[in-house]
């Protein structure tokens, strides 16, 4: 009778052990319903990346727009004018909201497909999404920060807006003469924005993700303070940074919350996220000439080549 209970035991010991190990390893992030609305939103904003950051791009999409549905010509005017919107009148607010409200029906229509897919499937779907607004964000950045090294967003303030009174000037104006007055500070800002977006592209997701939502946050309050044209994109690119490192942030609280200094071993366990391979030839080849591209086009600015 004793062998007997031992044996059955064993039995059901290795039938759980062969269950478990049946079963597969899921890698890499899953999402409930909320993430995957706010996963597919942030595509959809993101869209037409990448054809605006390439010479001839728009032109090119509109070009193929035209030979689509009304409705896609119709979400893409929708867009790109809420994405930027010229101030903060009246229009351009209900143009805004009309346009997060069109894109998060969107996305609630993609995440309720997404739903009926198999696991799989869904899996592979949510993996494209997520490094698709990663490269979004890392163009935005590397775009912005090559402006900003080369002084093409913030120009020297000429003789007409240095001889301009206080107040004739609005807050935006103010605010491009302190930035173009000091090379070495909006080099700065661009430099760490060029950075963070170097990190995104080459495949270094929370590294990337975390430093941009750094800068991020100056840029967005800056533009929200100053009435810059575009806050809503500098929120969307905020909103995009804290989405990719989600998962890292209990930790990251927990480093900086911590009442007592935390000793090497315990820093390990805290920020340990595995083995990271090296960027591949594809990712520099794709990043070098993305960045040629964006610093010509910030030098054909400033020469009115």
């Amino acid at each position: 009778m004793r062998w007997g209970q031992v044996g059955s035991r064993s039995i059901n010991e290795v039938a759980i052990r062969e269950d478990h190990e049946m079963k597969p390893i899921s890698r890499g992030p899953r999402y409930s319903s909320w993430h995957s609305v706010l996963l597919f939103y942030l595509a959809a904003y993101a869209f037409p990346f990448p054809f605006g950051f390439l010479p001839f791009g728009l032109h090119l999409y509109n070009r193929l727009s035209s030979e689509c549905a009304t409705v896609l010509e119709w979400y893409f005017h929708l867009a790109t004018s809420w994405a930027n919107p010229s101030g903060f009148a009246g229009r351009d607010v209900t143009s805004a909201m009309l346009g997060v409200l069109v894109t998060m029906l969107f996305a609630i229509m993609g995440a309720a497909i997404a739903r009926r897919l198999n696991g799989i499937l869904r899996l592979k779907l949510e993996r494209i999404l997520s490094g698709y607004i990663s490269l979004y964000l890392g163009a935005t950045l590397i775009a912005y920060g090559a402006f900003k090294i080369l002084p093409a967003q913030f120009p020297v303030p000429d003789q007409a807006r240095l001889s301009g009174t206080y107040a004739a000037s609005s807050l935006t104006q103010l605010l491009w003469m302190f930035m173009g007055s000091s090379k070495l500070y909006a080099g700065f800002g661009g430099a760490l924005e060029f950075l963070a977006g170097a990190l995104l592209m080459l495949g270094y997701a929370s590294a990337g993700s975390f430093l941009a939502s750094i800068v991020l946050v100056n840029v967005a309050v800056i533009d929200l303070s100053y009435h810059v044209p575009a806050f809503l994109l500098s929120l969307h690119l905020l909103g995009t940074a804290v989405f990719l490192i989600r998962s890292e942030i209990r930790q990251i609280v927990e480093i900086l919350l911590r009442s007592d200094s935390p000793t090497g071993t315990q820093m390990v366990r805290l920020t340990k996220v595995g083995p990271h391979p090296k960027p591949g030839a594809l990712r520099i080849a794709t990043l070098v000439a993305f960045a040629g591209i964006q610093f010509w086009l910030a030098y054909a600015q400033i020469h009115h080549l």
